[in-house]
């Protein structure tokens, strides 16, 4: 009895020592059992058992064997990609309420008013202002749309990634053409938080591209040299000058970078184009060191 309680008191949900129990007297073994547990110091680890029963000479389960795995990293990258999911949510909840409600709902009731309006007065104006109107609104549907189809893309490897978004760029760029460059040697297998930060990265920069800088051409180019990963995006578009802001969410693009301990670096020149540009430790990505995520 004692020594029962003692094992329960391991679990953080004790319920979870019968379900183990349960699936192995069914089966007679368990795969892949994933629980969180307390180490004999009062912290937590994540682990996941493989076990097969051993049974007596009663037919009773006597002992199990196998094997358990410490996951408690993968758990957090896991909870690490649930905030960043939640707090993309959020924020196009907000941008549908704030943007493109706020312009449809202008869109109509200018309709209505207008529709009451005596024959004979000059009605181009107010129409004018209800066709740009419908325009920011379909294009907030659109980024919407697109910032959806993202939501799984992201959680792929880095470079499988960008692939994607580079190919959905291509689907709405409205005439803009955008090539992916991916040197030699990169890794194939960066992912995770981090690497989903720097997916971000890229995603806004095109996002900028494609909103604001009248673009024809669009490369994005993938690199790692001396131990860094080098992300650039550079478009043949209307750049800026120096008191023009390039696009928006420019702070939040550094502030993730920054949060992994590397650089970004913009540079415009109007009338010529845009370059953005990255670089990340590849420890960083591959899980030898962690920066802080952003939640922006």
């Amino acid at each position: 009895g004692a020594i029962s309680n003692i094992r329960d008191q391991l679990y953080v949900e004790p319920g979870r020592r019968e379900e183990f129990y349960q699936l192995a007297l069914r089966d007679g073994f368990v795969s892949g059992f994933e629980v969180q547990m307390h180490r004999k110091d009062g912290t937590l680890v994540w682990i996941s058992a493989n076990a097969r029963a051993v049974y007596d000479d009663d037919g009773g389960i006597s002992v199990y064997e196998g094997t358990v795995e410490d996951i408690t990293e993968r758990k957090r990258a896991e909870e690490a990609l649930r905030e960043i999911r939640e707090v993309e949510r959020r924020r196009i909840a907000r941008e549908l309420h704030d943007v493109v409600l706020q312009d449809l709902t202008y869109a109509l009731q200018s309709m209505q008013v207008l529709r009451r309006m005596p024959e004979g007065l000059d009605r181009g104006k107010e129409t004018g202002r209800q066709v740009e109107a419908l325009k920011r609104a379909v294009g907030g549907l659109r980024d919407a749309i697109y910032e959806l189809r993202l939501e799984s893309v992201r959680e792929r490897p880095l470079v499988h990634a960008v692939e994607s978004i580079v190919e959905l760029n291509r689907q709405i760029g409205d005439g803009c053409q955008v090539e992916l460059v991916v040197d030699e040697g990169f890794p194939a297998t960066i992912s995770g938080p981090a690497g989903v930060e720097v997916v971000r990265v890229v995603q806004e920069a095109l996002a900028n591209v494609r909103r604001h800088s009248g673009a024809r051409h669009a490369v994005v180019t993938l690199g790692v040299v001396n131990g860094e990963v080098l992300v650039e995006i550079e478009d043949d578009g209307s750049g800026f000058g120096s008191e023009t802001p390039y696009g928006m969410g420019l702070t939040g693009m550094r502030e993730r970078v920054l949060g992994l301990g590397g650089d970004l670096e913009v540079e415009g020149r109007e009338g010529v184009g845009t370059r953005v540009f990255l670089r990340v430790e590849l420890a960083v990505l591959t899980g030898g060191e962690a920066g802080e995520l952003s939640n922006t």
